[in-house]
């Protein structure tokens, strides 16, 4: 669940303990965020310690509707872009994704198909129409025609 402002007030006032009441913990909140966002708006980049915030530039172009299939001329914009600094992305709060060797993917894998194995005939088995018994191909006589005079 993303945390919201008032989740972010409630934590800054902790942090700041008894100097500070929640109202002055939104007043330091507010001029925060709209110190970063008139930066940025003058089209200066802005770097803190979570990341960069950025104002860039989309330039036009022609984009494909699939629904009606047709082309339309996009309009050049700005936007906003934030890029995570490299401190928060390699911080020890957040967990690393683990690096695993071909061979123990392949030990993994090959380990869980049998634990199921075990449990699934029962179920599967109740799920699953019974298979109806293939004929045998019969071989057919020929037909032939009569050839007409």
């Amino acid at each position: 669940m993303a945390a919201k402002k008032d989740d972010l007030i409630a934590k800054i006032q902790a942090n700041l303990g008894d100097l500070t009441t929640k109202k002055d913990a939104e007043l330091y909140l507010n001029a925060v965020l709209t110190g970063i966002l008139d930066t940025v708006k003058e089209h200066e980049s802005v770097r803190t310690v979570l990341g960069s915030f950025k104002w860039v530039t989309k330039p036009a172009r022609k984009a494909f509707n699939p629904k009606n299939k047709v082309f339309v001329d996009v309009a050049a914009y700005d936007t906003l872009t934030f890029k995570t600094a490299p401190s928060i992305r390699q911080a020890d709060s957040i967990p690393p994704v683990a690096k695993t060797s071909a061979k123990a993917k392949t030990e993994t894998v090959a380990a869980k198909p049998k634990a199921k194995a075990a449990a699934k005939p029962a179920a599967v088995a109740a799920k699953t129409p019974a298979a109806k018994p293939v004929k045998p191909a019969v071989a057919k006589p020929a037909v032939t025609k009569p050839k007409a005079k």
